[in-house]
């Protein structure tokens, strides 16, 4: 029956199970209409999480049939971290695969996407658990993953939590890559302290990517604006920047100045970071970010007051006056020791509210914040009554002059008590096509609250007391 079927409509239907890789497998011995689109969608992603995994695609797939290699375009090694694991051991199946090597050159040169994930942690000082140390892996190992990165046909680079000796070390392995797109989510120094020299690479070999992702560092901050960095960050049009914990307030300044270099192309920049008990840190300086036009905070906050939604207008005040600001995501994970009485302090955003209503934010079409509140629950179920009249009184949402621009959240509130969830609320507001009105909804999702559900739901016009 199949072969009366334009093979242009058995394509569609393979397609419409593209991430259903059993049903995919059944596809291919049905007959051979079915067989090409569905081995093309089944080995077009491969992931790798142990070494018997490894082994088997080796020795079962890739040897017998060797055309499959060809069909392979993302590949992925993974090595979680075990349930116990043990302190002071970088004990990998990366490393220790007698397989990956050569199956990584088989699949290299036909690979668009490469991730290489390490789930190990830094214990202490320079100990570290269940990492993959670059300088610990053997020849073979070296060559078949330089070969990939620097594959005729690579497009993006994921490499996270590995030890290398420093950022020139990591950058250097990518050199000769036609990488777009490079993510460096998480990785350690084997050595305190980087010393920069001057690459080894000629400049035209250098990467350029459009898509950048990295854990900032002091060293990584240094090296970077130094004259020796091994890839061309001048064409980076989106950029993420994760801010650790423990990271150098001074140092912030010093990451502004990337914006020098990079900033006249960025159109979207993603800041993932957490701050603690109401210090509200440096900001970054977006002056020269004039072509921006998303900017994302994705933040995990530890306070009990409104000094996050501080932190945030002020960085925003610093987008240049002809800027192109489009759209603003916030996604926030709020941490609170104190009661629900907080809430209504956390949703109090009057210092943002104002920045994005200036004149100047003339382009911006959308405003997009997602909360999730965690906190304590009260002694009384009558309590949320009153805590929601707060949410309610609390939550300003500016009616701004041009009718397009779009406010819409959603927010998470979790009160827990003997570590059991038992009230889930989230709130859902816009701007509806007339200026100064706004509707809200407010739904009390049903959770066990003390053994018995609460539930209720309102929806209800509210009007902007501005």
């Amino acid at each position: 029956m199949a072969a009366s079927l334009p093979q242009e409509l058995i394509d569609a239907i393979v397609d419409y199970i593209w991430d259903d890789k059993p049903t995919l497998g059944c596809c291919v011995a049905v007959c051979r209409a079915f067989r090409a689109r569905s081995r093309s969608l089944l080995f077009s992603s491969i992931v790798l999480s142990n070494a018997a995994t490894c082994r088997r695609l080796y020795d079962d797939i890739l040897t017998a049939f060797p055309d499959v290699a060809s069909l392979v375009r993302r590949l992925e090694i993974v090595d979680p971290i075990p349930k116990d694991p043990r302190h002071h051991l970088d004990d990998t199946w990366i490393a220790s695969s007698e397989r990956l090597p050569a199956t990584i050159q088989l699949l290299s040169p036909h690979l668009r996407h490469i991730s290489l994930t390490s789930e190990g942690y830094h214990y202490q000082n320079h100990d570290f658990t269940h990492v993959f140390h670059w300088r610990k892996a053997t020849a073979e190992l070296k060559c078949a993953l330089l070969g990939a990165f620097s594959s005729k046909d690579m497009v993006s680079i994921e490499l996270s939590g590995i030890v290398i000796n420093s950022c020139q070390g990591l950058f250097d392995l990518l050199a000769g890559s036609p990488v777009k797109s490079l993510a460096l989510p998480l990785f350690w120094h084997a050595i305190p302290e980087c010393v920069i020299r001057p690459p080894v690479s000629p400049p035209h070999t250098r990467p350029q990517p459009h898509s950048l992702s990295v854990r900032l560092s002091d060293c990584l901050i240094n090296y970077m604006l130094s004259p020796y960095v091994a890839i061309d960050v001048c064409d980076v049009r989106d950029l993420t920047l994760k801010v650790p914990g423990n990271f150098s307030p001074e140092i912030r300044p010093a990451a502004t100045k990337l914006f020098l270099t990079v900033g006249n192309n960025i159109e979207k920049l993603v800041v993932e970071e957490n701050i603690y008990f109401g210090d509200i840190p440096e900001v970054f300086q977006l002056t020269h970010c004039q072509n921006l036009k998303v900017v994302q905070f994705i933040t995990t906050v530890y306070t009990m007051d409104n000094s996050y939604w501080t932190y945030l207008s002020r960085m925003l005040e610093t987008i240049a006056p002809d800027n192109h600001m489009e759209q603003v995501l916030i996604k926030a994970d709020l941490y609170s020791t104190g009661n629900s009485g907080n809430v209504s302090e956390w949703l109090d955003w009057g210092d943002l509210d104002e920045v994005l209503t200036q004149p100047r934010m003339s382009y911006l079409k959308s405003v997009r914040i997602e909360l999730s509140i965690w906190g304590q629950v009260n002694d009384h179920v009558d309590d949320w009554s009153d805590a929601t009249e707060e949410i309610n009184s609390h939550t300003s949402i500016s009616a701004k002059s041009c009718v397009g621009l779009m406010y819409h959240g959603i927010f998470n509130f979790f009160f827990q008590q003997y570590d059991i969830y038992v009230l889930h609320v989230r709130l859902i507001f816009g701007l509806t096509s007339q200026p100064k009105s706004a509707r809200l909804r407010l739904y009390l999702l049903p959770q066990y609250f003390r053994g018995s559900k609460l539930e209720n739901k309102i929806d209800r016009d509210w009007r902007d007391r501005r």
